[in-house]
C-alpha cells in the first residue's frame, strides 16, 4: 500500500468541511496539510474537519460486496454486458484488479489517512477553558471510533476472520507517513489495535447525540458486531444488551418509514447522504442516469420473505417477477437519495440471539428472535433455536445492508445460490470456503506497489 497514490486517486482535498464556505481552508495538496493553521485554530474548525471525514466515507462498498457476493441478489439483464457494474464480482468470476475491490480499498485508506492527520495534530488545536478541552477530547474519541470502524470494514472484505496461526488481514494504519508500505497484519494483532481504539473512544466518550455521527451508543453497537466476529460472545452481550432496552424496534408503517428517512425509529447510526455523494445506497442497485436496473433481489430471498408475509416482505412485493430492491427506495424529495443505516437495533437483537445461543442461554436467544419477528408482523413463540435459524433471520432482516457474505464467511459456510438466480446456466451455483475465490484478494495494484501485502 502506498498512501500517496491512494490519496492522489481519491481527491487532492483530504478533509472537506461540511460547509462549502469553509472548503478553502483545506483546499491544498496532501503534503501541505500539516502546515495549515486554520483547521487547528479552533475546536469549531477542527470539528468541521471531523465532519469532512463522514462526508467522504463510502461504506456503500461493504453494502454492495456483502450483498451481491452471496445469495441475496441476482443480476439484471441490463447489467450483463462486458462492462456490467460489479458483474464479475457477483458471478465469482472476478480478478484481483476488479474496480470495485480497488475503489473500496482506496476510499477506506484515504479516510483513515484523514483521521490520522487530525489525530496527530489534535494537540495543536487552540482551545480555551474546560468546555473546549472536553469537546476536543470528545472529537478525538469520535475519530478513534471511526478509525476502528473503517479498518473493520476493510477487514470484512479482505481479511481472514479466524485468529488461527497463519491468518492475516489488512494493515492497521495509525500514522501519516504517506509513503509507508505496511505489511498485512496477523488477525490477532489487527483485532488488538482495533479494540484499543474502541476502548479509548468509550473511555473518553464522544458526547454525540447526532444520529449521523458516532455516539457512545453507536460505538457500543459497533463493538458488539466487532466481538461477535471474534466469537467473544460475553463481550458482545455486554455491549448489545443495554441498547435493546433503550431503542425500540420499528413496527408497522414505522418500519417502512425508516427506509424512506421519514423516521429514525430503531436507527442508531445513519451516515447522511446528499446529491454531492457520487455513491449512495440506492445507486448500488440502479443506474438513475441511464434508467437501467443493475440488480434484483434473488428469488431465494423473495421466497423466504413471501413465506413469512410480514413487514419485510411488504418492501419487495410490488412487482413479482422483477421486484425492486425495496430497501433504500428514496426519500420524500428524491428516489435516488437515502442515508446509510449503519446500525439498527434489529441487528443487535440478532447479535444477542447468536451470542446467547453460543453461551448456552437458549431461552434468551429464542426470545430475541421472537421479539424481532413479532415487530415485523410475524407471530412466533419463543422456542429453542439453532445457528441456522439465526442465519435465516439475519438473511431476511438484514438483506441488502451488507451482511450476508460476511456472515457466511465468518462462520465458514458455503455460498449457495438457487439455480433460478444464476445469470447463466453455466454459472457456478456454489462456492466452498476452501475455494480460492471465496476470500476476496487485496487489489492487484496495491500488491504490486507493496509486495508485503501479497502473503
Amino acid at each position: 500500500m502506498n498512501l500517496s497514490k491512494i490519496l492522489g486517486f481519491v481527491t487532492p482535498i483530504l478533509i472537506l468541511f461540511a460547509s462549502s464556505s469553509c472548503n478553502k481552508i483545506l483546499d491544498m495538496h496532501p503534503q501541505d496539510k500539516l502546515q495549515d493553521e486554520e483547521i487547528y485554530s479552533s475546536v469549531r474548525n477542527y470539528e468541521q474537519g471531523v465532519l469532512g471525514v463522514y462526508a467522504e466515507l463510502q461504506t456503500e462498498y461493504n453494502i454492495l460486496i456483502g450483498s451481491i457476493f452471496a445469495d441475496e441478489a441476482r443480476l439484471a439483464s441490463d447489467n450483463m454486458g462486458v462492462n456490467g457494474y460489479a458483474n464479475n464480482l457477483h458471478r465469482w468470476n472476478y480478478a484481483s484488479d476488479d474496480d470495485i475491490l480497488l475503489m473500496a480499498w482506496k476510499n477506506a485508506y484515504a479516510s483513515i489517512y484523514k483521521i490520522n492527520l487530525l489525530l496527530s495534530n489534535s494537540e495543536r488545536v487552540v482551545r480555551s477553558g474546560t468546555a473546549e478541552e472536553e469537546k476536543l477530547n470528545n472529537l478525538v474519541a469520535e475519530l478513534k471510533a471511526l478509525r476502528s470502524f473503517i479498518h473493520f470494514g476493510l477487514h470484512q472484505i479482505y481479511g481472514d476472520f479466524n485468529k488461527n496461526t497463519g491468518n492475516y488481514t489488512v494493515p492497521y494504519v495509525t500514522t501519516v507517513d504517506i509513503h509507508q508500505k505496511p505489511p498485512k497484519l496477523p488477525t490477532t494483532e489487527f483485532y488488538a489495535q482495533a479494540e484499543k481504539d474502541i476502548i479509548e473512544a468509550l473511555a473518553s466518550g464522544t458526547g454525540q447525540s447526532d444520529i449521523g455521527r458516532f455516539s457512545d451508543d453507536a460505538i457500543h453497537a459497533y463493538a458488539s458486531r466487532f466481538y461477535l466476529y471474534q466469537k467473544k460472545y460475553k463481550e458482545a452481550i455486554i455491549h448489545a444488551s443495554p441498547l435493546v432496552t433503550k431503542y425500540k424496534l420499528a413496527e408497522g408503517e414505522h418500519y417502512t418509514a425508516l427506509w424512506q428517512d421519514v423516521r429514525n425509529t430503531e436507527v442508531i447510526l445513519a451516515f447522511r447522504r446528499n446529491n454531492n455523494n457520487e455513491i449512495r445506497p440506492n445507486t448500488l442497485w440502479r443506474n438513475y442516469g441511464s434508467g437501467k436496473t443493475l440488480f434484483y433481489p434473488s428469488y431465494k430471498i423473495l421466497n423466504h420473505l413471501e413465506q413469512e408475509k410480514g413487514e419485510r416482505y411488504a418492501l419487495f412485493e410490488d412487482i413479482e417477477e422483477e421486484a425492486p430492491i425495496g430497501k433504500y427506495p428514496g426519500n420524500t424529495y428524491a428516489d435516488n437519495l437515502n442515508d446509510v443505516k449503519a446500525f439498527r437495533i434489529s441487528e443487535l437483537y440478532l447479535i444477542l440471539a447468536e451470542a446467547y445461543l453460543f453461551e448456552n442461554r437458549v431461552a434468551e436467544s429464542s426470545e430475541m428472535l421472537a421479539a424481532l419477528r413479532r415487530a415485523r408482523g410475524i407471530d412466533r413463540t419463543a422456542t429453542a433455536v439453532r445457528i441456522d435459524d439465526i442465519l435465516v433471520e439475519r438473511f431476511t432482516e438484514l438483506c441488502f445492508e451488507g451482511h450476508r457474505y460476511f456472515d457466511l464467511k465468518r462462520l465458514e459456510r458455503t455460498l449457495d445460490r438457487d439455480t433460478e438466480d444464476l445469470a447463466l446456466t453455466t454459472d457456478r451455483k456454489q462456492l466452498l470456503p476452501t475455494d480460492p475465490n471465496y476470500k476476496l484478494p487485496i487489489p492487484f495494484k496495491e500488491t504490486q506497489i507493496n509486495p508485503d501485502l501479497k502473503w
